[in-house]
């Protein structure tokens, strides 16, 4: 499906969306009140127009947990989120849990091999985010630096030029929003908000807005 069409669809939605709802809801996602892992999640159930509740944990900034956090920590398997509530049950890791989402409102393949392209492209932006949070994250002024070259001149244009030629070849038309992007000068980690703490200038406006998600808290 086009992401026109998805879009389209999504902005035409009565959402069931509920920050911290009372009400006891089918399906509920727990994540901190950052984008990051937790949004695909939220993308999908509100595309789907599930019956859900977006519950978000008090962020507060890295290495320093909030008291809401301390105390769900030890409830949560391998105490990490984000994790998905279902008829009683609880399930953990982001992208697990995408996939069983993704079946659930029909964004899957038509068959095994597009379901194998699908994982194979997911797998594929986790090592793009991969190098960029080593460059990210990277403390020493020294190491960063000498990761900053290769990062913003050669990985990144790599993988966003082989990503749109992936989309291209099933969308049979170049992402404008790419082609824009990739006229711009870095740095590309914050125009296309990659952390969920940083913000985008250009996709997640328009993706949030369409597929009606409230603002969060940001950190920042």
């Amino acid at each position: 499906m086009a992401l026109t069409t998805i879009l389209k669809k999504c902005a035409n939605l009565q959402l069931s969306t509920t920050f911290r709802s009372v009400t006891k809801r089918a399906y509920k996602v727990t994540y901190f009140d950052l984008t990051a892992l937790g949004e695909p999640l939220r993308f999908l159930c509100s595309y789907g127009n599930l019956d859900w509740e977006d519950f978000r944990v008090e962020y507060i900034k890295p290495g320093v947990p909030s008291q809401q956090w301390e105390e769900l920590k030890p409830k949560m398997p391998y105490g990490q989120m984000p994790i998905l509530e279902h008829e009683g049950k609880m399930a953990h890791q982001s992208v697990a849990i995408s996939r069983f989402l993704a079946k659930k409102v029909g964004l899957v393949g038509k068959d095994d091999w597009e379901d194998l392209i699908i994982d194979s492209t997911v797998d594929t932006v986790y090592d793009f985010h991969a190098k960029i949070g080593r460059y990210h994250y990277e403390t020493d002024p020294a190491i960063k630096e000498s990761l900053k070259v290769p990062l913003f001149e050669e990985q990144i244009p790599h993988y966003l030029i082989k990503l749109d030629d992936a989309a291209k070849r099933l969308t049979k038309k170049r992402s404008a929003q790419v082609r824009r992007l990739m006229a711009k000068n870095p740095p590309l980690v914050n125009q296309w908000g990659i952390f969920g703490h940083q913000p985008s200038h250009l996709g997640r406006p328009l993706l949030r807005k369409s597929f009606g998600l409230h603002e969060r808290n940001d950190p920042n």
